[in-house]
């Protein structure tokens, strides 16, 4: 596995402009909390091609990773808790 590549871009780029050039590639995803002149919203995250990805619904909670789909059963939190113990954040 590689290390992820971590990187701060000014405030000049537009999230929305930035991800448009990874549309296409798999995964990508935009979570912004950045809102003009709001003192707590001031951050956007861009990612792609995702080592890991987690989704549940109720207790039913889905891995998938390497091609591989994992389903377990319990507090979603929890369940996410564990499997990120794994990993250096």
């Amino acid at each position: 596995m590689t290390s992820p590549a971590i990187h701060e871009i000014p405030a000049t780029v537009a999230p929305e402009a930035l991800m448009q050039q990874f549309a296409t590639e798999e995964g990508a995803l935009l979570l912004q909390s950045a809102m003009p002149g709001h003192p707590y919203c001031r951050y956007s995250f861009a990612a792609v091609r995702p080592f890991l990805i987690f989704s549940s619904s109720g207790a039913m909670c889905k891995w998938q990773a390497h091609g591989r789909i994992e389903t377990a059963y319990g507090d979603p939190w929890r369940q996410l808790e564990a499997r990120l113990a794994r990993f250096e954040l």
